[in-house]
């Protein structure tokens, strides 16, 4: 039977085009007369092959999509890809915590005791009992001459458990049989037999260029059940396991990130043996985090191939913090002939944890022994704390309330939502290096149709937590010029620095005390008296107005508001820039709502919105972290910009 000369269509895949290029070939045949009768049973015949090929075009596309790793959209198609690359998805993480353990000994002589690995804690969330375990051995010494032993230990969430396998045939496959397992915990070691209880420990293989036939090593893949298997060598590479060895697991499975958080802890009976303990959270439980998700995996794999697991440039650092350690929220890593002076050999990162300003000393270690493994030999990895930069915006919002249905107070909390929003999306990482007013002014007047402008100044912050107990130097480094309005005071105006208070003793007597400026290069100290200033001390330190920089020498305060000190000051632009290792955030915000149709205006108030660093801090000496809630002095001048109605002009 000839085809005739209709030329067949084949790239409509859907029904309909399918069943009218099949009726439309067969209305080129003599054979068929009733074939666009509905009904009849050549229409039929024609439904079913159109539905018979349409499955199949389905199917055909979904089995070629999985054949690669953008299109994929099964997990173990993805992993299947991703191992084609040699890279092997994260599993879940426990999170851990930090906790503070003082230990009275029965014996007033002993030195020393041993919290033994897995000494178990437990943490109720939400009604749920979860298990925190230390994950290795940890010694508690004592404190000086004190008959105390103490020390700060880790405590990581999961359920320690203990797999064994005894080698077979050579196609035999090792499973971990359970879910959530922390890879990061898993310990393999093969005991020679039943009999010979030799135990020999096998590392994980990251790079098969450092192989060896007779490694003792072993690999590990994800599995299409998402479990984990173990891997061994062949003789080549690795060493080849022997019939009647017994592989030995041990691992913990975990919650992932449910566990984030978590800061109340039970402790166990003993620990170490000794009954007489008090303990305390050091730091509530970070890093958790759940296995891979697969667009993490498709991210990751080739860009770990590229690099053929190796840290060379800055961004295979990054790509290895950012897939070993989930609870870093921002990073940034920079080679240190970027610096002035350039500092060769050595590679510098700066890191924001998810729930701290800080990252801690052991957080540090643990990240710099995980890039140990990947660095060039020669290259020194320094680590950098953020430093923090906060913006004070006073806002004046101006609106009709001819025009909304809202009231001015619910206008001002969608307004106060705008000022989170913004800086979730534009603040608090390390590649968000400026702020824009006029950006910031778009934001306040798109909150609602009825606003149809705003005013809105800044000023910008720093704090810091001064020492109590002796004299020391502070530099507080702004990285933007300061607007020096005022040369000097005159007539109660003052220069640009405004702090919070602190109490100082001069000459025997304690004040509630303040710093400000002369507007020649001077910070003063002062106390007020009514609506004077009195002067303790006028050579307090220097203010260099062009480069940002205020020096307190020789500061020693008694006391201070909450957990640290903040000045502020009136930058001399709007638009405000971070440098290398700094982050913005919001420090206080101030709302005015001016209703222009009614005149009425409600009064200026301040939000502190949790979680985004609005009126909350730290210490930006020796990294300490605090959390606290401070009142700022709020007068002087201002740098203002205005907005006009709905835009506030462009950025």
């Amino acid at each position: 039977m000839a085809l005739s000369n209709n030329v067949l269509n084949v790239t409509g895949l859907d029904f309909t085009t399918i069943r009218n290029n099949l009726e439309n070939y067969i209305s080129s045949q003599s054979d068929f007369t009733d074939y666009d009768f509905e009904g009849s049973t050549i229409s039929n015949l024609l439904d079913l092959l159109a539905y018979n090929t349409y499955y199949n075009s389905i199917y055909t596309n979904m089995a070629s999509n999985e054949m690669f790793l953008d299109s994929a959209q099964i997990r173990a198609n993805v992993v299947s890809r991703a191992k084609m690359l040699g890279y092997t998805p994260s599993s879940a993480r426990g999170a851990s915590a930090i906790v503070q353990v003082n230990v009275t000994p029965r014996n007033t002589q002993t030195d020393t005791i041993t919290v033994a690995k897995n000494t178990q804690f437990t943490a109720t969330v939400e009604g749920i009992n979860y298990r925190f375990v230390t994950p290795q051995a940890y010694t508690i010494n004592k404190v000086g001459t004190s008959t105390v032993l103490s020390a700060n230990i880790t405590i990581t969430e999961g359920e320690p458990l203990t797999h064994r396998f005894t080698v077979g045939s050579a196609n035999t496959r090792y499973i971990l049989p359970n879910e959530n397992i922390d890879l990061t915990s898993l310990a393999v070691s093969v005991q020679t037999s039943a009999s010979n209880t030799t135990v020999i420990t096998h590392t994980k293989a990251d790079d098969i260029s450092s192989v060896f036939a007779n490694s003792t090593v072993y690999f590990c893949q994800e599995t299409e059940e998402q479990e984990y298997e173990l891997i061994f060598g062949n003789g080549v590479i690795g060493k080849a396991l022997t019939t009647g060895n017994i592989i030995i697991a041990d691992y913990r499975v975990c919650n992932g990130e449910r566990l984030n958080g978590a800061a109340v802890f039970t402790a166990p009976a003993n620990i170490g043996g000794e009954t007489n303990f008090t303990f305390s959270t050091t730091s509530a439980a970070i890093a958790g985090a759940n296995p891979e998700s697969i667009e993490g995996i498709k991210f990751n794999a080739p860009k770990n191939y590229q690099t053929q697991n190796r840290a060379v440039a800055t961004s295979d650092y990054e790509r290895i913090i950012v897939r070993d350690f989930p609870d870093i929220k921002s990073l940034r890593v920079w080679g240190g002939e970027n610096n002035d002076p350039p500092t060769y050999g050595k590679v510098y990162i700066a890191a924001k944890p998810e729930t701290s300003l800080y990252l801690s000393q052991q957080r540090k270690t643990v990240i710099g022994d995980r890039l140990r493994k990947y660095n060039v030999v020669g290259f020194e990895t320094v680590f950098v704390d953020a430093t923090y930069l906060y913006i004070n915006p006073t806002i004046e919002v101006r609106w009709n309330s001819d025009t909304t249905t809202l009231s001015g107070q619910q206008l001002r909390e969608n307004v106060s939502t705008t000022v989170t929003n913004f800086e979730s999306s534009n603040l608090g990482q390390f590649n968000n290096t400026r702020f824009r007013i006029s950006k910031f002014q778009r934001f306040i007047d798109d909150t609602d149709a009825s606003i149809f402008g705003n005013q809105t100044s800044i000023r910008i912050e720093k704090r810091f937590t001064p020492l109590l107990d002796r004299p020391y130097t502070y530099t507080l480094n702004f990285n933007n010029a300061f607007d020096l309005r005022h040369p000097h005071p005159m007539d109660g105006i003052y220069g640009v620095v405004e702090s919070s208070s602190f109490g100082f003793v001069s000459e025997g007597v304690t004040y509630n005390a303040f710093f400000d400026d002369d507007g020649e290069g001077d910070i003063q100290i002062y106390y007020t008296e009514g609506n004077n200033r009195i002067y303790l001390n006028k050579k307090a330190g220097r203010i260099n107005y062009d480069e940002g920089i205020i020096t307190l020498d020789n500061f020693l305060p008694i006391s201070y508001v909450g957990s640290f000190i903040s000045i502020s000051v009136d930058p001399r632009k709007t638009d405000i820039k971070a440098s290398t290792n700094e982050l913005m955030l919001f420090g206080q915000a101030r709302i005015t709502m001016v209703d222009e149709t009614t005149s009425t205006i409600l009064g200026a108030t301040a939000i502190d919105t949790e979680g985004t660093g609005l009126s909350t801090g730290s210490s930006e000496i020796g990294g300490t972290i605090f959390s606290t809630t401070t009142t700022t002095s709020s007068t002087g001048g201002t740098t203002t910009s205005s907005s006009g109605g709905g835009g506030g002009g462009g950025y």
